[in-house]
Order: structure tokens, then C-alpha cells, then sequence
């Protein structure tokens, strides 16, 4: 094989891309080489947007795989949950045997021939597979190294493994979810992981910016305890202007008048925050009284009298439908929806004509409804060329063409354990 580590930063004329990697026309990040070495959600979710904006990403797992391919209750097929199929998309995969020397040699000189490397690994065992920033530098190569952890490198419970649910629960999240007088509760989605996708995506680009104007080869960590923490961020604010911690409010908002209410046939939830929203408000839902009420007429006042305003305001909307509710309030301006399951999300013609869901056809069986992602570039969703891939479907072809290996080689290793 060839003993290639270190790649020079990339350039769109750059003459080592081969055919096969070529910078896509309108994808900014055509020609640089991503090694996904993450599991789970927060690791794969940053590559596979690498990957819809253009990146080369080959994820890079155990013989046995990542083990979002075996979680959850839905199968696209073997070996393909929908929990992996949602994070991994626009990859290939290779997969090695991590416990044997060639295997994590393998994995070594995959992470110094790319231009980024993220992974979830713990420090030991990312120096010993050559994925940390300290055993890239020592290859020789100029790969940015993207480190995501529950805590981080540094404090008291750095290296200590945590999950999604548990980092809502020590930053103070589930303290601030669910019915007052009720028990904390985790958010039903995978806020922390998720957002700590697109957190090592956007540091990650912004890292390899860096790298290109000259700056070096900046590792990246990200904490999902930080994160947590973050999207608290307003709630650590307020604890340290008022004195005290927040109270747990259900769906009611801290700083302005936003909740949800009752209506005939479901839920709804409305907002208002200045005195025009409350005065239309007021007159859209017959309540001529709260309107002319001088005690009401702020922000401040009528979070003061919440419990008064909040009673006239689920009477008045008890009888009305949804969409009736929703239609008179939409015709004076003042924001109001309906709450939806994902079977009416997955309807509603605002996904469809926004096309925030798209049909994924490239995998076996039938078509299966995706997510497109928050991002639109040019007017464009940008979605990888690639679809989720089986395990190691790629192996031989990613050690072709980014380690020089031949096919004996790679048929050798196959025959020998070492590649999946």
C-alpha cells in the first residue's frame, strides 16, 4: 500500500482530486475528504450535512458496526434501522477490525489522508486509532481533528460517558420541561445530540476555514453538557437577574405571553409579546374586557395577572375549532398554530410544498419519508448524492482510492478479518 498520510489543503484546481471527488458545481464543500468515526447521533448527523454540502465522507466503523444500526423499532432492512438511515445518509462505509493492529492501522492512515475527522472516541482509544489531534499531527497530516464528548476535555466529569437524556437532565433542561406540579421531563426528541450535530458541523467548516487562510489545523471539541447548557442560555440569565431557578411552566413561556390551549378539536398555541398583538388578540377572540384593562395592558402586567388572563383565554377558546381559532387570528396578525403529530406534520402542505420531507428511493423496499434538513443554500436543499450505506459496503473501493491499496490487498485483508 501506499504509505500517503497527509494531503495539502484543499483547492478547487487542485489536481489530486480524482473523477470520482471532483467538487460538485454549487456544493461548497466538493473535494474535502471527511472520516466519520463517530456512533450513535451527534458525530453522524455533522457528517452527513458535510455530506449534503458536498463533502467526500466515508464513515468508518467496527466490524460490527455502529450500533444506531441495530436501535429502534423500525427496519428499512438489514443492518439499516431508521434511526441510522435518519443520520447517514451521503457516506460510504468501511469497516474494520478495531481490535487488531491493522485494523487501527487502517483506520490511522484513513483519518491522516482526510481533511477532517470527527469521532465520539474516548482520548485513549482515539490516540491508539490515530484520530485525536496529537496523533494527526504526528502523521504528518494536516487533518482537523472534531472531538465530541458529554463534558468536554477539561472539568470535573471530563471522559465521563453520558447520553442524550441524561445531559437534559444535568443541565437543567427536563428540570424545565413538563407540567408545573408535575415530574421533569426529557424533551421527546434527541435535542442534545441533534444539536450537537449541527454545533460540530458549523465548528467544524469554520475550523477547516481557518486551516485554508493559513491559521493551522485547530482541533474542534464539542461538549454536549456545553450545549445543553447553551440552548439554556437565557434560563442561566434569568437565574443569576432574579436569584432563584426558573419555575417549570408546561407549555407556557418564561418571557412573554405564549402557551397552549384547548380548543374543540385539539390544541393550539398562540403568542403575543406587545399591546397591539394583545389588543387584536382580544377583539379576534370576543374579549372586549381584557382588552380595556389598564392592568393588562404590558408584557410585565399580564404575566403579573397570568392565572386571570390565562382562565378568560381558555373560555373563550374551549368552543372554537382549531382551524377557526387559528383563522381569526391569522387575519388580525397575531402568530397562532395548531399542534400536529408527524402524521399531520408529514401533510401538512407546508412540508410538502417547502420540501422539508423528501422521498428517499435509493434504499431497498418501498420509498421512505426523510427529513431534508434546516439548510438551504442558493434558494437550494442541498441532499447528498449518496444514500445511507450497508455496512462495509465500501470498503474495498475506499481503500482503493484513498490509500492506494490494490484489489489483492484488499482481498487479502477481507480474507484475514481485518476488513469487514
Amino acid at each position: 500500500m501506499s504509505s500517503r498520510v497527509s494531503r495539502q489543503p484543499f483547492r478547487p484546481t487542485c489536481s489530486r482530486c480524482t473523477p470520482t471527488e471532483m467538487p460538485v458545481p454549487g456544493a461548497p464543500l466538493g473535494g474535502f475528504r471527511v472520516l466519520d468515526a463517530g456512533t450513535f447521533l451527534a458525530g453522524p448527523i455533522c457528517c452527513s450535512l458535510l455530506a449534503d454540502w458536498g463533502a467526500e465522507v466515508v464513515k468508518v466503523e467496527p466490524r460490527n458496526g455502529d450500533p444506531t444500526r441495530g436501535l429502534g423499532g423500525g427496519r428499512v432492512a438489514d443492518g439499516l434501522s431508521a434511526l441510522f438511515v435518519a443520520a447517514n445518509r451521503g457516506k460510504r462505509s468501511i469497516a474494520v477490525d478495531y481490535s487488531s493492529g491493522a485494523g487501527r492501522a487502517i483506520v490511522a492512515r484513513l483519518a491522516a489522508a482526510s481533511d477532517l475527522v470527527v469521532h465520539n472516541q474516548r482520548d485513549d482509544v482515539a490516540d491508539s486509532l490515530g484520530l485525536s489531534s496529537t496523533a494527526l499531527t504526528a502523521a504528518g497530516s494536516t487533518a482537523v481533528s472534531c472531538a465530541i464528548s458529554a463534558f468536554g476535555p477539561k472539568g470535573t466529569y471530563a471522559g465521563r460517558p453520558a447520553l442524550d437524556s441524561m445531559i437534559q437532565a444535568m443541565t437543567g433542561m427536563s428540570a424545565l420541561t413538563g407540567e408545573p406540579h408535575g415530574e421533569p421531563m426529557r424533551a421527546g426528541s434527541q435535542v442534545i445530540d441533534v444539536g450537537a450535530g449541527l454545533a460540530a458541523a458549523g465548528a467544524s467548516v469554520t475550523a477547516l476555514l481557518g486551516r485554508e487562510r493559513g491559521l493551522g489545523s485547530q482541533p474542534v471539541s464539542i461538549s454536549l453538557f456545553d450545549l445543553g447548557l447553551f440552548y439554556n442560555a437565557g434560563f442561566v440569565a434569568l437565574r443569576s437577574v432574579q436569584g432563584e431557578t426558573p419555575p417549570r411552566l408546561g407549555n407556557r413561556s418564561h418571557p412573554l405571553l405564549a402557551d397552549q390551549f384547548a380548543a374543540a378539536d385539539g390544541f393550539v398555541v398562540l403568542a403575543v409579546w406587545d399591546h397591539r398583538r394583545w389588543t387584536l388578540l382580544c377583539g379576534a377572540l370576543d374579549l372586549p374586557e381584557l382588552a380595556a384593562d389598564p392592568a393588562l395592558a404590558s408584557n410585565d402586567g399580564r404575566l403579573a395577572d397570568y392565572s386571570r388572563v390565562r382562565a378568560a383565554l381558555e373560555r373563550a377558546i374551549a368552543p372554537l375549532s382549531c382551524s377557526d381559532v387559528c383563522s381569526r387570528l391569522h387575519a388580525v396578525g397575531v402568530p397562532c398554530c395548531v399542534t400536529a403529530d408527524l402524521d399531520a406534520v408529514a401533510t401538512d402542505p407546508h412540508t410538502r410544498s417547502s420540501e422539508a420531507i423528501y422521498e428517499e428511493h435509493r434504499l431497498p423496499g418501498d420509498p421512505i419519508e426523510m427529513a431534508s434538513g434546516p439548510f438551504r443554500l442558493d434558494g437550494r436543499r442541498l441532499i447528498a448524492e449518496r444514500p445511507p450505506p450497508r455496512l462495509g459496503e465500501h470498503s474495498a473501493a475506499v481503500m482503493t482510492e484513498w490509500l492506494d491499496a490494490s484489489i489483492s490487498e484488499c482481498a487479502a485483508l477481507a480474507a484475514a478479518g481485518v476488513l469487514g
